[in-house]
């Protein structure tokens, strides 16, 4: 199945590639238990066949669910924008966040994220976002490759990661309005920023040999306990940002003024 799409979807890759990142983010998390106790929920449980899923609107989206982790399903979502048909990576916890983008923002919305819920956030809740794909470099530390695959620009990508890794909030909020984006996602639990963080980290400009202080094991520590992605996740107070939605596994502020 994987090779056919390959063959036939141009966008394919990247939902390749956040499956790997998905499955090492669990896999870090997991690690820190003990392997021989690891819960029934807590395993990848993969479909003898995709099971597809209409959503319509604009877009004509369409989810195809290839694996279950606990009470989510995850796998790709598939939409035709400006004649282009686009397949990016989908998982079902981000739905209730993707729900509330798609009914209580502007149409014209655009919203901060890091690259990889892009394609959930524009074919799922039409609305804009500033990236949907890694910067050639970041694709690069993911992948060790400069495979072909669609990137968007280092700049955007560079952005983003300072928005979130920033402790001051006014840097994230100046980034926001470059974009004129007025509302940030970050999401939570065993697929969501934290355990990727080493990825936003040292694309905001953190060097690896000092990642130790921010980030370890999946978690975020030390230095990172004052970024805006660490308060985010945390429900935390940010001069010029409200929450307007969480649940467990979602977070999203808005641009105050």
């Amino acid at each position: 199945m994987q090779l056919i799409e390959l063959k036939k979807w141009a966008y394919i890759g990247i939902a390749a590639i956040i499956t790997v990142i998905a499955v090492v983010a669990v896999g870090v998390l997991l690690s820190q238990n003990n392997n021989n106790n690891v819960e029934p929920q807590q395993q990848w449980v993969g479909y003898a066949n995709p099971i597809t899923s209409d959503i319509g609107g604009k877009y004509n989206a369409t989810l195809i669910l290839m694996a279950r982790l606990g009470d989510y399903n995850s796998g790709d979502i598939e939409y035709t924008r400006n004649n282009v048909t686009i397949r990016g990576y989908y998982f079902s916890a981000f739905e209730p966040a993707l729900q509330y983008l798609k009914s209580s923002t502007p149409e014209n919305s655009t919203v901060l994220s890091w690259w990889d819920y892009g394609n959930m956030i524009v074919g799922y809740s039409e609305r804009n976002v500033i990236a949907t794909n890694p910067s050639p470099s970041l694709l690069k530390s993911i992948t060790n490759t400069s495979a072909n695959v669609k990137t968007d620009s280092e700049e955007k990508l560079q952005d983003i990661a300072k928005a979130l890794a920033t402790t001051d909030p006014q840097e994230t909020i100046s980034i926001m309005k470059k974009y004129n984006a007025r509302y940030i996602y970050v999401a939570n639990g065993p697929l969501g920023d934290e355990g990727k963080a080493n990825w936003i980290l040292t694309e905001s400009g953190i060097p690896i040999e000092n990642l130790s202080d921010y980030w370890s094991d999946g978690k975020l520590m030390n230095k990172a306990f004052n970024t805006v992605i660490y308060k985010i996740l945390h429900e935390q107070d940010i001069p010029g940002l409200q929450p307007v939605f969480r649940d467990a596994n979602n977070r999203i502020y808005r641009v105050t003024d």
